[in-house]
């Protein structure tokens, strides 16, 4: 990731910390898969192997007035949203145009229930393999869905209060060509939560999303979490910089908000090689940290980080400890970034 790629906002208003300002920014960094796809992997096809959940499973609502309180088992239709959750995997690798992707659901056998998470077997793999020509096969084995819905009415407010709590439960395996048995199971539990105010009951209720679409929305976030283990991503983070404190800083900070990287960084090195405040080597050593870390020097990010540090821990306030101690968690952030750059590298050098 090159320096001119990195996207950075600065966040309303700065963070005062005794003397000097703390600039917040955010930036995006790349993130390795966490399942590395077999380097041969060319052709993948996407599979449906679940039963559609009954209508009247896994939903629960409660219902108070302040007084009294009632709870029911509505029924809510799930049927679909394997579909749902395989087409949009399916189209989500495609569009990334790494493999050549199919979509295909099978008939579930007659002794499955939705409940079971039962793998592929040899025939249907064989099957697979022979009608789509797979690398990888994806399986969705079971996606289970369940929500709790609650009515309340907040005496405090004089409001009525609605919300849901919706959980998902898919399970998916990977199949390569040469093998019969899963090389990979991903089992995780996806939850998102609604809420909506009303003067009434029925104005709090007519204002909520229909359960459906909040399933529809539950199953794409879903495949969002499930793409972060498939292929590289993106995420943003937050950083700071020490943008004042001196005047050589104030003028670096300048240069950050124009996204002039390196002028801010001659600075940073000039100040720390030629001040002899520890505060300002600290803070200026902490900069360059930074700036290593944008251009992906992560073991320079690393040693600057550290003799910031060693800067802080010589002042002796509580709030030179509280930056050394922001410091040593950035260090274990940069050290983690550090290990997944090979992995990340192999990665996309392979597609």
């Amino acid at each position: 990731m090159k320096k001119h790629s990195i996207l950075y906002t600065l966040f309303l208003g700065f963070v005062f910390t005794s003397c000097q300002t703390v600039s917040v920014i955010t930036i995006e960094v790349k993130r390795p898969a966490e399942i590395s796809i077999p380097e041969d992997v060319q052709k993948v096809v996407v599979v449906n192997n679940v039963e559609d959940q009954p209508d009247d499973y896994g939903h629960k609502a409660l219902s108070s007035n302040g007084t009294t309180s009632k709870e029911s088992n509505p029924k809510f239709k799930t049927a679909g949203l394997g579909d749902l959750f395989t087409n949009e995997l399916a189209a989500r690798l495609n569009s990334i145009h790494w493999f050549t992707v199919y979509k295909q659901k099978l008939g579930a056998p007659s002794y499955k229930t939705f409940l079971e998470e039962l793998p592929l077997n040899n025939s249907q793999i064989q099957e697979l393999k022979d009608s789509t020509q797979s690398d990888l096969i994806i399986s969705l084995d079971r996606l289970i869905i369940e929500s709790e819905i609650r009515l309340n009415y907040l005496n405090d407010q004089n409001l009525f209060r609605v919300t849901m709590d919706g959980r998902s439960y898919p399970t998916l395996r990977l199949y390569t060509a040469k093998e019969g048995r899963p090389f990979y199971t991903i089992r995780q539990q996806d939850s998102l939560y609604w809420q909506n105010y009303g003067l009434t009951s029925d104005q709090a209720v007519s204002g909520f999303p229909a359960p459906q679409n909040c399933f529809q929305d539950l199953v794409m976030y879903g495949v969002d979490r499930i793409m972060k283990k498939l292929v590289p991503h993106s995420e943003q983070v937050n950083r700071w910089y020490y943008s004042s404190g001196n005047i050589n800083l104030h003028d670096a900070a300048n240069y950050v908000k124009r996204n002039r990287w390196d002028d801010a960084a001659s600075i940073w090195e000039y100040v720390y090689e030629n001040n002899k405040r520890v505060k300002v080597k600290a803070f200026s050593a902490a900069n360059m940290a930074l700036y290593c870390e944008i251009i992906d020097r992560f073991d320079e990010a690393i040693e600057w980080a550290e003799k910031s540090v060693q800067h802080f821990n010589q002042m002796k306030s509580d709030s030179a400890r509280d930056d050394a101690e922001a410091l040593i968690q950035y260090i274990t952030e940069l050290k983690q970034r550090k290990e997944e750059a090979g992995k990340l590298d192999e990665q996309l050098l392979h597609q």
